[in-house]
């Protein structure tokens, strides 16, 4: 909430230039790591994942949040093969993380900062500090499981079936196909609900043409 003596206003107006100058310290500090900037979000592509960290400055609080998030870069290109996107294939690396078709990405890691008087280098350090740690953590664990077993644990996706789409693209990237047209057949029919939809230009699901590609 604002503080005594400010404007709701004002308030939103110190929240958006925290914001701005936040995200344009950490694109220069991250760029050093090789990450790149999509407006509040940063990627990399790194040993074959797709790693995605989103930053979001609070305009009703004095917080920062940041999400790392994801995927393997096997899935997006199995995805566009099934919906028949073959131009997706040559978009930019950004497209993965914020373009019309793509697999969601998994979040691994949160990270909250109370911003109350603290300017925009001190909340991007921070936020960078985390991020390389939490970065080269999960480089040394990320191979100790399947991508698609990390999406089955997922809370979101046992509860909403918020990954349906990257759980069976993960599937036949690993070449577990049978399972793969298992979770298609059953979100298809309604066996299993998922919040995530996709539908191609002739109106039938991603399961719908999972299902005929993978037969």
């Amino acid at each position: 909430m604002p503080t005594l003596n400010i404007s709701i206003r004002e308030f939103s107006k110190l929240r958006g230039f925290l914001e701005n100058e936040t995200l344009k310290k950490l694109g220069i500090i991250l760029k050093k790591k090789k990450w790149r900037k999509n407006h509040n979000i940063f990627f990399l592509s790194h040993k074959n994942w797709f790693w995605e960290l989103t930053v979001s400055t609070h305009w009703n609080i004095e917080k920062t949040s940041a999400t790392l998030a994801i995927k393997p870069m096997s899935i997006d290109p199995i995805l566009w093969d099934i919906m028949d996107l073959s131009e997706n294939h040559k978009a930019p690396l950004s497209f993965r993380a914020n373009g019309a078709f793509i697999c969601s990405s998994l979040p691994i890691d949160n990270f909250i900062i109370e911003d109350s008087e603290k300017n925009a280098e001190v909340v991007s350090l921070a936020i960078y500090s985390w991020v390389v740690d939490s970065f080269d953590e999960y480089c040394n664990h990320i191979t100790e499981s399947t991508f698609s077993s990390k999406v089955e644990a997922h809370e979101n996706q046992r509860e909403r079936g918020a990954y349906a789409i990257s759980l069976i693209t993960s599937l036949i990237s690993e070449g577990n196909i049978e399972k793969a047209r298992k979770y298609a057949q059953a979100y298809e029919s309604s066996d299993l609900v998922s919040i995530s939809k996709m539908t191609n230009s002739d109106g039938k699901s991603f399961h719908y043409h999972a299902l005929k590609w993978l037969s």
